[in-house]
């Protein structure tokens, strides 16, 4: 599996996140950056689970149109299967002071991937967590936020609002 991050979430920066067996991607920095096109930006692979690809476009439809609780459809496509799966199956998070989560302490961070959740089924997460789909979702947002265009209109409407 693999999940290419951005923000940092509860105390984890995660850039480039590979669950076992450990792999690379040839050519890939997990540092490193790029301006693209909104097309280009949205066709980037950002999860892959079990040699399938997820382009952040898809991560970004199914949430729109699953994940809000507004539309009730199934999953559509192979892709919707898998982002469906990790969105149940996987998180990001820390033990918050007010809860015991399987006997860690608080303030313990965490990541994990449950292979085995039954069909219908929610992994058990801490209070304070995101699945790695979200965590996609929240790395676009600040991607967009931080990209030169957006810096550039927000300059312009400070100079406007000065006006």
């Amino acid at each position: 599996m693999f999940a290419s991050g951005g923000p940092e979430y509860f105390g984890i920066k995660m850039r480039t996140l590979f669950v076992a067996p450990p792999t690379t991607i040839s050519g890939h920095d997990p540092e490193s950056t790029r301006s693209v096109s909104i097309p280009a930006f949205l066709s980037e692979k950002v999860l892959c689970f079990k040699n399938q690809w997820i382009s952040r476009h898809a991560v970004i439809k199914h949430v729109a149109i699953h994940g809000s609780g507004v539309h009730s459809a199934e999953p559509d496509s192979s892709e919707d299967e898998i982002i469906a799966w990790l969105r149940k199956s996987t998180f990001v998070g820390i033990v918050s002071e007010d809860e015991d989560f399987k006997g860690k302490r608080p303030g313990t961070r965490l990541i994990s991937l449950s292979s085995n959740v039954a069909p219908g089924t929610d992994l058990k997460r801490p209070h304070q967590s995101v699945d790695l789909v979200l965590l996609e979702l929240l790395a676009a947002a600040k991607y967009l936020l931080e990209s030169e265009s957006v810096q550039h209109l927000e300059q312009v409407i400070r100079l406007e609002m000065r006006q």
